[in-house]
């Protein structure tokens, strides 16, 4: 297939060529309601191994379909973001947060189990996780603009994003107009939903971009205290104390939330690189062997282990890893 694309999660792939060019569209019969409604939507193709699946996200208005296997979806209306659900995959969520934290009813998702041949319909800027029970074929079809003033306000934000990482790349200087541009949209975000953490977050990371660090950490605090299971607000916290050199709080920080939710592989692979920052290499090497025990870790975890382990003297570990490392890849 052209244009296939993998996630974030392995074994997941998706094609937005494919609905058309493989002519779909006259072998899949939907109901009036739900047809495809000419260039005004897109069409994507998905193909997933059991296990797999895609993180929370929102995006334009979907009618979601099964053509084999089954899908285990996780929804959370617009105004409430997914407790612990920024930058995690969905089996991770789903065993470290849904599993193991005893989360409220109102933190509960909305659930569903969608088999072959069934339609599940998400509107638009509506959270969504998914998870695939067996081998799943699936196919979306997806509004190409938004409706909502949040998902135009969303989009402006990511087009204002693409454009500061273009300028940039083009040695072009940010100017004051650009800096303030990048939380704009966010700052409108904020007013309609002053609680929602993903958008607290997002401001968060703009006012940092903007130099305004002090207002980043004040938001992410009020966001940690409303969603003390998002790690990656954690994790962006201990972030910012490493600019201002603040380290003990930095750790302090990264403690708290492993100690919360201690399967998290991206949370120990974060504190490794933070012990290697500031000289503790052993413990380091401790931190990340740890990291590549989750099923979720990545071959760049292996690689910090390996240089963890060169740093802190292990040259016989570090081969060893080395060696396992050129097994994943060929692999691959």
């Amino acid at each position: 297939m052209r244009q296939t694309e993998d996630t974030e999660e392995s074994s997941y792939v998706w094609d937005r060529g494919f609905y058309n060019e493989a002519d779909m569209s006259s072998s899949l019969t939907l109901p009036t309601y739900f047809a495809k409604r000419g260039h005004a939507d897109e069409g994507i193709f998905f193909l997933g191994a059991t296990g797999t699946g895609l993180e929370f996200h929102a995006h334009n208005d979907a009618r979601n379909g099964v053509v084999f296997g089954m899908k285990r979806w996780f929804l959370y209306p617009v105004n409430r973001h997914p407790p612990g659900g920024m930058d995690i995959n969905s089996m991770e969520w789903y065993e470290h947060i849904y599993l193991s934290q005893k989360l409220t009813e109102e933190d509960k998702p909305l659930e569903c189990v969608q088999e072959a041949g069934e339609i599940i319909y998400i509107p638009e800027g509506y959270w969504h996780a998914v998870i695939n029970i067996g081998d799943t074929i699936g196919m979306t079809l997806l509004a190409r603009k938004p409706v909502t003033v949040l998902q135009k306000l969303r989009k402006r934000d990511w087009e204002r994003d693409d454009e500061m990482k273009k300028k940039k790349q083009s040695g072009a200087d940010l100017t004051e107009g650009d800096l303030k541009a990048t939380y704009s949209s966010m700052r409108k975000l904020h007013r309609i939903f002053p609680d929602n953490t993903f958008v607290m977050v997002q401001l968060a990371y703009a006012y940092r971009k903007a130099g305004q660090r002090e207002k980043a950490i004040g938001l992410v605090l009020k966001a940690v205290d409303v969603d003390p299971y998002c790690a990656f607000a954690y994790m962006l916290l201990s972030k910012m104390m490493i600019e201002l050199n603040r380290l003990k709080e930095a750790e302090e920080f990264l403690l708290q939330v492993r100690d919360r939710i201690p399967g998290l592989w991206s949370l120990h692979a974060t504190y490794g690189s933070f012990l290697v920052k500031i000289g503790r290499y052993a413990e380091a090497v401790s931190v990340f062997k740890t990291a590549t025990t989750k099923k979720s870790a990545k071959l760049d975890v292996w690689r910090e282990l390996m240089e963890a382990q060169q740093l802190s003297g292990d040259t016989e570990g570090a081969k060893a890893t080395e060696n396992t490392i050129r097994k994943m890849t060929e692999n691959v």
